[in-house]
């Protein structure tokens, strides 16, 4: 999903933190966070949908229609508000007659790639099956544990789509869908920095003991090398109603995304800094829309709701940092779970409005109310079997050491978007336009892998922070 972005001026794929997150920066507006409680400032959606979360942004393309990119403030027309924009993905629906394909890739570092979908149907029902299959080997040499490289794929996704046409105004979408990625990650380049401020690469690090100055990007020495282990699920009912003067459209949603993620952070052969991640987040939304066209006016209206249910963690195998750990063989290091709920509801409408053959006026609105609870912790930890791949998620392999850190807070924000814009259609290929947006993105709260000393207890000025 992050490759189509280099097909548009002004649009980049960021990783905060390598492979564990993904975010869309449009005109310089991006988010550079590395926890996934905290939404992009440009939104992601597919089929209409909101992806809240940018652990679950890492997603196949297959059987697409079309991506839609619009730059600036979002909110007027449909889902959720936004201040940089969006990206729209829109898969192949379901349609009269059959009709298929398939497509295969072999490459290099074994690669295989098969991705195809079929579908048919009649005038009442019609269904799709589409489904996507990759997986290669690493190409980043771990010359520590030649076997284990870096950066493979092995990437799962199924969808299933089922169209029932009720009556010649009326239909009925329903949307079904599941991915897996499981994926070893983590291949930063080492570049030491002895001196606060300053990288040092041509020089030896006392504290690791090591230096990687060979300029070989594509090799390294990690002793515990990452992974990302994600699943994604979704459910989704589209109702779309024809009346004499406008049309209906009801969007109702249900999304899960769970995740593991940890990596050698430190890029060494020494077991210093191993962050991790985890993410298990349940998203419900419901979006009710009328849309209506006519010689004076096109118009659109509608009601946005979103329940976000967020239980994460982050932290660090660190025992250089925190440790020693008081078992031998274990690591101490960081735990940092934290909850966060979020309820939204938001009005939106916008009018176009023709001032004659070439001139249009557009004026949009929105009205956005969230409510947002949050607890967080930080915990000092030993992790008895830190090599293990559960290692750092499994509790029966931690011991609390001291919990050093606590915050419970909640929020309600009342915020307001709007659009004007005025149009000029010079030909039919020619349109001018300016305008005059205001975007808005909801507050909400930190979530620190480190605890703050002076103060260990944390404080709204610290950790929460205004729309």
């Amino acid at each position: 999903a992050q490759q189509v972005t280099a097909m548009a001026p002004g649009v980049h794929t960021i990783q905060p933190n390598g492979e564990a997150n993904y975010a869309i920066a449009m005109r310089g507006v991006a988010s550079s966070d590395f926890t996934t409680n905290v939404e992009s400032p440009v939104a992601l959606y597919v089929d209409e949908v909101y992806i809240s979360q940018m652990s679950g942004a890492g997603f196949m393309l297959f059987d697409m229609e079309r991506v839609e990119m619009l730059r600036g403030p979002q909110g007027t027309l449909f889902g959720r508000n936004a201040t940089g924009g969006l990206v729209h993905y829109i898969t192949q629906k379901p349609r009269e007659g059959f009709d298929g394909y398939l497509k295969g890739t072999v490459g290099d570092y074994d690669q295989y790639k098969v991705e195809g979908a079929v579908g048919g149907g009649n005038e009442t029902l019609s269904a799709r099956l589409s489904a996507s299959y990759h997986k290669n080997d690493g190409y980043i040499e771990n010359r520590l544990k030649p076997s284990e490289d870096l950066n493979n794929a092995d990437d799962l996704a199924v969808r299933f789509q089922l169209l029932w046409t009720i009556n010649d105004n009326a239909d009925l979408l329903i949307n079904a869908r599941h991915s897996e990625q499981d994926i070893d990650t983590g291949f930063f380049e080492n570049v030491s920095s002895i001196r606060p401020g300053e990288l040092t690469p041509n020089e030896w690090n006392p504290v690791l003991e090591y230096i990687d100055n060979d300029g070989d990007v594509w090799a390294g020495d990690y002793d515990d090398p990452g992974f990302n282990d994600l699943e994604t699920d979704g459910l989704t009912a589209t109702l779309r109603w024809d009346f004499e003067s406008f049309r209906l459209t009801s969007i109702t949603d249900q999304s899960n995304v769970e995740r593991e993620y940890i990596e050698d952070s430190d890029a060494s052969p020494q077991p210093f800094f191993n962050f991790f991640l985890l993410t298990d987040a349940e998203q419900f939304s419901q979006e009710i829309r009328f849309d209506g066209e006519s010689e004076a006016l096109k118009w659109v209206a509608g009601l946005y709701y979103l329940d976000l249910e967020i239980n994460d963690v982050n932290g660090a195998i660190t025992d250089p940092f925190v440790g020693p750990a008081p078992t031998p063989g274990a690591e101490a290091g960081l735990y940092n779970p934290y909850t966060s709920e979020l309820e939204s509801f938001s009005v939106f409408g916008q009018v176009d409005s023709p001032l004659g053959e070439e001139w249009t006026l557009i004026v949009g609105g929105r009205y956005i109310r969230d409510e947002k609870d949050f607890e967080f912790r930080t915990d000092v930890v030993e992790f008895l079997d830190p090599s293990s791949e559960p290692g750092f998620s499994n509790a029966g392999n931690r011991n609390l050491l001291a919990p050093l850190a606590a915050y419970e807070g909640d929020r309600e924000d009342s915020e307001w978007s709007g659009r004007l814009q005025l149009e000029w259609a010079l030909s039919d290929d020619w349109l001018l336009y300016g305008g005059w947006n205001r975007g808005v993105r909801g507050g909400g709260f930190n979530a620190p892998i480190f605890p703050l000393n002076p103060p260990l207890d944390y404080d709204d000025a610290t950790m929460s922070y205004d729309p």
